[in-house]
């Protein structure tokens, strides 16, 4: 039989923390968006049109997961559905209304820009 190994051991992280190293502490991380946040979509805390995003994924920074509007939309908030907006005279594209009303003058106001208006 093969002699037996010695300085071979590892700490390993505790769920839902991920992570080991040989022969020292680990550096667990948690992403609450793959460990905790698959809830959130299912409870609609991050509705379509937004993404889970863990801003700082160290097992001791629990609780600061983001739902993040997807571009062109804009907005966030921590452990909750975030509020979108969208300003369309903003837009960076020659066809939008910003480049329309320019063409002709005029000055471009969106009176509406939350993603719930339209």
């Amino acid at each position: 039989t093969a002699p037996l190994e010695l300085a071979d051991w590892e700490c390993r992280c505790k769920a839902p923390a991920v992570g080991s190293a040989p022969g020292r502490p680990a550096n667990c991380t948690v992403d609450e968006c793959t460990a905790a946040c698959a809830t959130c979509h299912t409870a609609g805390a991050c509705p379509l049109g937004q993404a889970c995003v863990d801003p700082d994924p160290a097992a001791g920074a629990l609780n600061n997961w983001e739902c993040r509007c997807v571009p062109p939309y804009h907005g966030r908030a921590v452990r909750l559905a975030a509020v979108c907006h969208v300003d369309e005279c903003a837009a960076a594209c020659a066809t939008c209304a910003n480049a329309t009303c320019a063409a002709a003058g005029q000055g471009c106001r969106d009176p509406e820009t939350l993603q719930e208006s339209w």
